[in-house]
């Protein structure tokens, strides 16, 4: 007889949640519940619910220790992948991403860091910086020279003249080709040490400084071009090779010594600020709002509730715990 009642308990018990789950007043009842857990987390600071050792402990797990299989960095590639070749990089301007007074803001910012200014001079002031600005300078020349020269050969019979003109020259003057790159290279380091000066002399003004300026002209020029016009700077195999570069630095830096202190302290100073902070006031702080979590509660919770009825997923997991309770001698007692 306790066995049946008890069985008739159970499935009652089902029904009910069945029916709360799957209605009208799922609506009424995510509400009265989410309202009921935030003046519970009201009530209770963060250093009530956890400690800093915990998270600490939590954190080093999955940012120092946690297996990272293959197969997620292969899946970052194929959605890097994927994302670069989407048709909406041919279809949006550059403008999109920063209008104007976002990106002058941005350069000025950036490049006003005193940071940013040591690493420029250092950079202007060192030889190798500038014998590898010399060099691309002279390229550059000697390219434009060289192209003029192709295009002047193209006229009939110029290219008889200047091969004759060259050879009267190198019979003339032995080496006058060899000099005439070694003057084009010396004015190529002159011309980059006298930008150097300047770019010197700016810095101490308060004038606006010239790459802010050439970068903003640069990006007033190219800002209405597509985002997919700049593709041939960076191809999808190039930024593939980038995320392996981030995967192998990332594998390597999470074992350090290093990054356990950094991660150690930042948690604890997370502690220091809000450890006597209600959880309520901190999913405040952080943006999380009632409204948000009841939007996402009534996004989510109806459809898999849904299905989790339909498949009897539900059902089973409420027989599985509340058989035993329905058993227990407790709940017998009552029902005999």
């Amino acid at each position: 007889m306790t066995d049946t009642k008890a069985d008739l308990l159970l499935t009652a018990l089902v029904e009910y949640w069945r029916q709360q789950l799957t209605s009208d007043s799922l609506t009424a009842l995510i509400e009265r519940e989410v309202d009921a857990t935030l003046a519970d987390a009201a009530k209770l600071t963060l250093n009530q619910a956890v400690t800093a050792e915990q998270i600490t402990a939590v954190a080093q797990k999955y940012a120092a220790n946690w297996r990272i299989d293959g197969s997620i960095p292969e899946l970052a590639g194929e959605m890097a992948r994927r994302l670069y070749g989407h048709s909406v990089h041919g279809r949006e301007p550059l403008r999109l991403l920063l209008d104007e007074r976002q990106f002058e803001e941005l350069t000025a910012s950036l490049t006003g860091l005193p940071a940013f200014g040591r690493f420029v001079d250092r950079l202007a002031e060192s030889p190798l910086a500038t014998s590898w600005a010399s060099w691309l300078v002279h390229r550059v020349a000697a390219d434009v020279i060289a192209d003029n020269r192709r295009v002047a050969e193209k006229v009939p019979g110029v290219a008889e003249v200047i091969e004759a003109g060259a050879q009267i020259l190198e019979r003339i003057a032995p080496g006058a080709g060899r000099q005439a790159d070694l003057r084009l290279q010396e004015l190529s380091e002159r011309l980059v040490r006298y930008v150097q000066a300047k770019a010197r002399a700016s810095a101490n003004t308060d004038e606006p400084s010239p790459l802010v300026d050439a970068t903003v002209d640069l990006w007033q020029r190219h800002s209405d071009e597509p985002i997919s016009s700049f593709g041939d700077l960076v191809s999808a195999d190039d930024i593939e090779d980038l995320l392996v570069l981030i995967f192998e630095f990332w594998f390597s830096f999470r074992k350090t010594e290093y990054f356990r202190e950094l991660l150690a302290e930042g948690v604890g100073y997370f502690f220091e600020k809000y450890g006597e902070t209600s959880l309520a006031e901190l999913l405040e702080d952080i943006g999380v709002g009632r409204d948000d979590i009841l939007e996402e509660a009534n996004r989510f919770a109806p459809p898999l509730l849904e299905l989790v009825v339909a498949n009897g997923m539900f059902e089973d997991a409420v027989r599985r715990t509340h058989t035993d309770f329905f058993n227990s001698p407790a709940v017998q007692q009552i029902l005999d």
